[in-house]
């Protein structure tokens, strides 16, 4: 992995090796379990499979763990011929075929995140029945259509970077490097684990911790990334994400990042 520098004389710039890519990591149900990846593919909308479908509530307004604490519960994976399939504990696994077509199983909706109102595809009643079932409210699953149209953040984005995002809160990748992490947990009485922090790329640097917050620009191979913001952190990262947990949420990090990182 590569950073972007100004060198000394104006107008000039080189590429400063800065660190490796340790871990990849793809979310395919907003808010929902992560898997490790070995390898990671991009399309205009970020990660392959990452965030490609959404949970949301009886208005069509988007739920994550900040509302359902439980989703953290919830294990989804994509099958080799395009299926979703979904388990958690106490519940029989369910697996359905997606699209991104409506059909009369299959509406479309318009759904709400954040400030965005999105054109959706109801991914069909039993998933959905599955999904209310184990949280206990009525809940459906979405994924992206055909018209499916929302793009990053202009006030943060490089204008050669204005993209397209898919259901994730703002960008299409997420970056961390463990010395970050690490630094964190050693301001901790209990330390945690890096699946609180739901990154995309995890980078192992010489650099020392937070070296990403200089970082302009990024070369992993021959991808180049502009990198726009730090990430707002929220209680997802007080709740425990391992596949025992029942949602238990603490007050770390946030209270020891308000510290210094707010």
């Amino acid at each position: 992995m590569w950073s972007h520098r100004k060198r000394g004389m104006i107008g000039t710039e080189e590429w400063v090796e800065v660190g490796e890519v340790t871990s990849l990591h793809i979310y395919p149900i907003k808010s929902c379990k992560g898997q490790a990846q070995e390898s990671m593919q991009l399309d205009e909308y970020g990660a392959v499979n990452d965030r490609r479908y959404m949970i949301v509530d009886e208005n069509g307004r988007f739920v994550t763990q900040r509302q359902e604490a439980a989703l953290c519960q919830i294990a989804p994976a994509i099958n080799l011929d395009g299926s979703l399939k979904v388990e958690a504990p106490g519940m029989t696994s369910c697996t359905v075929k997606t699209t991104k077509r409506t059909s009369a199983d299959h509406a479309e909706l318009e759904a709400g995140i954040w400030e965005d109102d999105v054109k959706v595809v109801d991914q069909g009643g039993e998933i959905s029945s599955w999904l209310s079932s184990f949280v206990g409210r009525n809940l459906r699953l979405v994924g992206m259509s055909d018209k499916y149209e929302r793009t990053s953040n202009r006030r943060f984005t490089p204008r050669r970077s204005f993209g397209k995002t898919a259901f994730s809160d703002g960008y299409p990748l997420l970056l961390i490097s463990e010395e970050s992490l690490h630094y964190l947990n050693s301001l901790l009485s209990v330390p945690l684990p890096m699946n609180r922090f739901r990154p995309n790329i995890v980078i192992k640097t010489d650099c020392g911790a937070f070296a990403e917050d200089s970082w302009r620009r990024i070369k992993i191979h021959d991808m180049e990334m502009d990198v726009v913001k730090p990430c707002s952190r929220c209680k997802i990262t007080t709740t425990d994400q391992s596949m025992k947990s029942t949602g238990f949420r603490d007050e770390e990090p946030l209270i020891t990042l308000s510290r210094f990182r707010k």
